[in-house]
């Protein structure tokens, strides 16, 4: 995803109204413009996959919000 302003931000909320614990958080930010955002989270108890699945829907959200 192409680095914006509040990203790390938006990415944490979501995370934490979702119900994780968010216990670290990373930033980093490519020569080119890109961002890589790792989080270290607990309080999960449905599968690695369903959490997949539900910040794959939450970070298109998120594009759209930062892109209008």
């Amino acid at each position: 995803m192409k680095d914006k302003p509040k990203l790390l931000t938006m990415l944490s909320k979501r995370m934490f109204e979702m119900g994780l614990d968010i216990q670290e958080a990373h930033a980093f930010c490519t020569n080119d413009g890109y961002s890589l955002n790792v989080f270290v989270v607990g309080n999960w108890e449905k599968g690695s996959g369903h959490l997949k699945d539900l910040l794959v829907l939450e970070i298109q959200i998120i594009e759209e919000t930062l892109s209008s």
